[in-house]
């Protein structure tokens, strides 16, 4: 695995993890922008969601280019 890849998930310095089944372990930059989102939400409740839209917009854009699609074509579902 490539170092700069196996940095991201800070287990593989103690484990080769392989139970990638239900739950695996997020990366570091997973984790990290999920506190800044809940800190948002903590220190200004729902102020940003427009921004928080925005942001949802961008990852659709960005998403629909790696996999050359429209960004209409890209649905963010729940996890079951």
């Amino acid at each position: 695995m490539n170092d700069d890849i196996r940095r991201l998930f800070p287990i593989t310095q103690n484990f080769t993890y392989l139970n990638h089944a239900a739950v695996s372990p997020p990366p570091t930059i997973a984790v990290d922008a999920t506190i800044k989102q809940l800190k948002d939400v903590q220190t200004n409740g729902s102020l940003n969601y427009l921004q928080w839209l925005e942001a949802k917009e961008n990852c659709r854009r960005l998403m629909a280019q790696m996999i050359n699609c429209e960004a209409e074509q890209i649905a963010f579902l729940r996890n079951t």
